[in-house]
């Protein structure tokens, strides 16, 4: 029991430092973004929030980071989707740029937490594993096929979901729609924005 207790310490206080490093970043340094001394983006945090260079500046920014999701462009009835497993996710107008509409090429879909709808009964499947309530909002922590994700919900829409519970997990199945406006696309090798 006492290292339970000594790692949730111990994440609670990373928790912490991460936080203050992010915050520290979004209002008084530069708004020049960097990793192992490399500039990544310059910007102001509204920009640099809205629209990431690459995977480090969109999972750097944000608290909880941004949900990255594998998924292969597909296209149906002329317009661009996302196929995550068996399930599709429209993507907004500019997937068709920059020579992202080509059919099976891997992408990863990007969408922060407070971009995604909960409720439904289409969308993708997800199961909920975790409800962390953070004070007017509740973060759900889902299962969404082999990978996980978060999503902010308010609290009272999180009061009628279960988590799953040792294998049961019809009763904490929701479904969940990425808003289409919010997302970005990111090449897997290059991590770059697909713009």
């Amino acid at each position: 029991m006492d290292e339970i207790k000594v790692k949730k310490r111990d994440w609670v206080k990373n928790a912490a430092i991460i936080f203050l490093a992010v915050m520290l970043a979004l209002t008084f340094f530069s708004n020049t973004i960097m990793n192992q001394g490399v500039i990544q983006q310059v910007g102001t945090p509204q920009e640099v929030f809205d629209h990431p260079s690459n995977m480090f500046v969109a999972g750097f920014i944000g608290t909880p980071q941004m949900n990255f999701i594998d998924c292969v462009l597909t296209i149906r009835d002329g317009a661009v989707w996302a196929k995550a497993g068996d399930n599709f996710v429209a993507l907004p107008h500019f997937a068709a740029f920059d020579g992202g509409a080509e059919e099976g090429r891997r992408v990863v879909l990007g969408i922060r937490p407070e971009y995604v709808t909960v409720g439904g009964k289409e969308g993708l499947p997800a199961v909920v594993t975790l409800k962390e309530l953070t004070g007017s909002s509740v973060q759900l922590h889902l299962k969404l096929g082999e990978g996980e994700i978060i999503v902010v919900v308010p609290v009272t829409m999180a009061a009628g979901i279960p988590e799953a519970d040792d294998g049961d997990d019809e009763a904490s199945r929701v479904f969940v729609t990425p808003d289409r406006e919010h997302i970005q696309l990111f090449d897997p090798e290059t991590q770059q924005t697909i713009r």
